[in-house]
């Protein structure tokens, strides 16, 4: 499980507090029942976002990269990287998963800060299936952290793949027009 929470850096150490509130909060609920769904180490880290114009002249930051600028914000300069690690199939784990990823989302999306999924890791959490497989997730939310990018993106991978040739099962179901 793990996202960027693309904010201010001033905002960094409220995102940071109420991250650790929460987790240490689900962790206490989930112990006093005797359930350990979580495992593993806590993540957190933050880095600024993609500077594509410092680095190369003209230069353009990657459509769908988590680190791609806000559309809309360009105050918001940092990610707050927060990942979750725990063993394959813990018991209860889809569910904290889940729990964890919703309180994210309603917590940090659009109010002052924007979340987006950290593409190699876990996400779209279902209850009985687990990660990547959240319809809403997958076409709703996702989308949503790439307004003015999303669709040009998917224009521009049919255009350089029209024979479907770099893809697959999941991509064809995430990366459509919203």
């Amino acid at each position: 499980l793990a996202y960027a929470i693309i904010t201010l850096r001033s905002n960094v150490q409220r995102v940071v507090s109420r991250l650790n509130a929460f987790y240490n909060s689900l962790l206490q609920i989930y112990a006093s029942k005797g359930m350990y769904p979580v495992n593993g180490v806590i993540e957190l880290r933050a880095t600024s976002l993609d500077q594509h114009n410092k680095v190369v002249p003209d230069g353009e930051s990657p459509l769908l990269s988590v680190l791609h600028p806000v559309d809309g914000h360009p105050e918001y300069d940092t990610a707050v990287w927060f990942s979750v690690l725990s063993f394959v199939h813990s018991p209860n784990q889809n569910e904290a998963f889940r729990t964890i990823e919703q309180f994210v989302f309603r917590e940090f999306h659009g109010n002052e800060s924007v979340v987006r999924v950290e593409w190699s890791k876990g996400f779209a959490y279902s209850l009985d299936e687990g990660a990547w497989t959240d319809p809403d997730v997958l076409n709703g939310f996702i989308p949503s952290t790439f307004p003015a990018s999303w669709n040009y993106a998917i224009s521009v991978f049919d255009k350089y793949d029209p024979h479907r040739i770099f893809t697959n099962e999941f991509l064809d179901q995430v990366l459509v027009k919203s």
